[in-house]
């Protein structure tokens, strides 16, 4: 016990003095996979490897190089008596944060490294809905530092992202008539997960902006030939009428004496001058 609190305070010194003062690597995981963190330098006999966690630098694992015996603190992390990286198995939360290797020789320098763990949520599959005929939404669930995103082929639509709070995500989608190929994409620092759409789902008739554009623009001509029509073929016909009565009145009264000619443009019967 009094070994161990001499090494303790050992420790405390070397804090004290700025021993540790490198920037940390920051080092992304997803929750419930396994992480190994490794010194970046090759171990010998008289190294000491000590891994530390959390911003007060609790004592987490040694290595005595010279015996090749390794402690550790914590039932979740396992240490390589080989390289002296160590391993956190079924990552969660708790393991964000700092984690911190020190590594002691009386023949050289002491070397340090820190390093910065983010842990990401599962990454779920987006998932498609139809909302209108013209109209997709793209969705994801309880989701924090995601970005979804609509593509049609290789290129961009339009996306948007989650903050570090668990909210649900979703990207509405406008379809046009021609065959594209969409897709939604959720990703995140360390993956992504994409959902394709079936083009033959995504086409449908009078969905383009351009067919909807070009009648818009086509109605206010069309009313106008429209009425042009109807009031060219209305004198047509009235005036293929007038020409038809007038035939037919030309030729009753041809065929009838005269006095009945004057009484049926006048409507009077004519009177016999007195002699």
């Amino acid at each position: 016990m009094k070994s161990n609190g001499c090494f303790l305070l050992f420790l405390s010194l070397l804090l004290s003095n700025g021993v540790f003062g490198e920037e940390a690597e920051e080092v992304s995981v997803t929750m419930g996979e396994s992480l190994t963190l490794h010194t970046g330098v090759k171990k010998e006999n008289g190294d000491l490897i000590i891994w530390f966690s959390g911003p007060d630098d609790k004592f987490l694992a040694k290595l005595n190089g010279k015996a090749e015996f390794a402690e550790t603190y914590r039932s979740d992390v396992s240490l390589n008596t080989e390289s002296g990286s160590l391993t956190i198995q079924n990552v969660s939360s708790i393991h964000s944060g700092l984690f911190n290797v020190q590594i002691f020789n009386p023949n050289k320098q002491t070397l340090h490294k820190k390093f910065n763990i983010k842990v990401y949520d599962p990454l779920p599959i987006p998932q498609i809905t139809r909302i209108s005929k013209c109209e997709l939404l793209c969705s994801v669930l309880n989701v924090s530092r995601v970005t979804l995103s609509w593509y049609n082929g290789n290129s961009l639509i339009s996306s948007t992202s989650a903050s570090d709070s668990h909210i649900d995500l979703s990207l509405p989608l406008k379809l046009e008539d021609k065959n594209n190929i969409y897709s939604c994409v959720a990703n995140n620092s360390i993956r992504n997960q994409t959902k394709h759409l079936d083009p033959l789902q995504s086409a449908v008739n009078g969905c383009s902006p351009i067919s909807r554009n070009v009648i818009l623009l086509l109605l206010p001509p069309s009313a106008v030939f429209l009425v042009i029509g109807f009031v060219f073929c209305f004198l047509q016909c009235f005036r293929r009428k007038e020409q038809f009565q007038k035939a037919c009145l030309e030729t009753v009264l041809a065929e009838r004496p005269p006095c009945n000619k004057l009484k049926m443009l006048t409507g009077k019967t004519p009177v016999s001058p007195l002699i």
